[in-house]
């Protein structure tokens, strides 16, 4: 088989954890929480403060459908670790409602949801003095390259995809694709939305171009279903992460799994 996974022992690319806050953030409190990690960024080794600035588009359902999207400011700030050569390893990140931890250094899943903890806690537990959680949404980026020629990538060498929901065409000439699907299921404490988007994608690597299937897991806590609270980082996300790997064993081969350590 000439796909492998982006890393040495599994193939997760990156990893995002947003916390989603039901209403915008005033300028005073997102400074105060930039000054709330700034006491510990040095221990953890992130960078200095970064501020973000913007415009941002907000999409607004109404009772007769949507309407037309609006402009909001967009403001707040952003650490990140960096390697030697610059790359962003991790990022923690506020823009106006929304607080995002995302980390290119993933190496198991304890490491991750421990890390993930320290940095998110006292920042979520400022934020919940002033404002509900809205929703608690968990991220995997998988990517799995294929060493060969592009025109012979087959997704299905470690996919579980089929003839009826991917052509035929695109499956065995090396074309492109893409296959998103979603859906609400039960949790333990309310209903969590499941998307998962498979993408045949290519790129360059070492001045040689290569074909890539990556695959994005998704799984969200909505506050309107799932009660969410200071501790739902280390009390919610377990559950979320273990949906997770059964959602992306569901459209990966066996082999596959195997080969990423899935089932260890």
């Amino acid at each position: 088989m000439a796909w492998r996974p982006i890393a040495d022992k599994h193939a997760i690319e990156r990893v995002r954890l947003t916390c989603v806050f039901s209403v915008e953030l005033r300028p005073k409190l997102i400074a105060r929480l930039a000054d709330l990690f700034e006491k510990q960024r040095a221990d953890l080794a992130f960078g200095p403060m970064q501020e973000v600035k913007g415009q941002g588009f907000v999409l607004q359902i109404g009772p007769d459908g949507p309407r037309p999207p609006t402009t909001q400011a967009v403001l707040g700030w952003s650490f990140q670790r960096k390697a030697p050569n610059g790359s962003v390893l991790e990022a923690v990140t506020l823009e106006n409602s929304n607080l995002v931890y995302e980390t290119a250094d993933y190496s198991r899943w304890s490491e991750f949801h421990e890390r993930s903890t320290i940095i998110l806690s006292e920042i979520v537990n400022e934020m919940l003095t002033f404002d509900d959680m809205a929703g608690l949404v968990i991220e995997f980026f998988d990517r799995f390259i294929f060493d060969g020629q592009i025109e012979r990538a087959d997704p299905r060498d470690i996919l579980e995809i089929h003839d009826d929901l991917i052509p035929v065409s695109a499956l065995e000439s090396g074309n492109l694709w893409h296959l998103h699907r979603g859906w609400f299921e039960d949790g333990s404490k309310g209903k969590l939305l499941i998307n998962q988007n498979l993408d045949a994608q290519d790129g360059a690597f070492n001045g040689r171009s290569l074909r890539s299937v990556s695959v994005l897991t998704k799984i969200e806590a909505r506050g309107d279903f799932w009660k969410l609270a200071a501790d739902s980082l280390t009390t919610d996300l377990p559950e979320m992460h273990t949906r997770s790997k059964q959602v992306l064993l569901n459209v990966i081969k066996r082999d596959t799994a195997d080969m990423i350590g899935m089932e260890e």
